[in-house]
């Protein structure tokens, strides 16, 4: 019975589904950690609003020469 209680709220009587829902979160930050990748940047950049329009001037532009 002090088992059962020990689970906490989020794996309690629900079952093992937020036990599996955390190893998969856990997993693929060790993923993203070992291969120095991060699956969230590469779908966010695909997103149009994250595209600077096409007037905007490029960082060497910008920059001042002597």
């Amino acid at each position: 019975m002090a088992s059962h209680r020990a689970q906490g709220r989020v794996g309690g009587p629900e079952g093992p589904g937020p036990h599996w829902l955390s190893g998969a979160i856990g997993g693929g930050l060790v993923f993203s950690g070992v291969t120095n990748t991060c699956g969230m940047t590469a779908a966010l950049a695909e997103l149009p609003h994250n595209r600077p329009p096409k007037s905007t001037v490029t960082f060497q532009g910008t920059r001042l020469t002597a």
